[in-house]
């Protein structure tokens, strides 16, 4: 059995900045080290009609 499990958002950081890397780096090193998680993945969203910036 999986669950799947979606969180949107948006940063507070320039897009493409040291700040949002590091964020972003912090956030998949914490998040994929839980145990049990099998995949994890960071998109960033590109669709002009969405508010936030990035799926998880």
């Amino acid at each position: 059995m999986s669950i799947q499990h979606t969180v949107v958002f948006r940063v507070v950081h320039d897009e493409d900045s040291a700040e949002e890397h590091d964020f972003l780096a912090s956030g998949r090193s914490t998040l994929a080290a839980i145990p049990g998680v099998e995949d994890f993945t960071i998109r960033r969203q590109v669709s002009p009609f969405e508010e936030y910036d990035f799926e998880v």
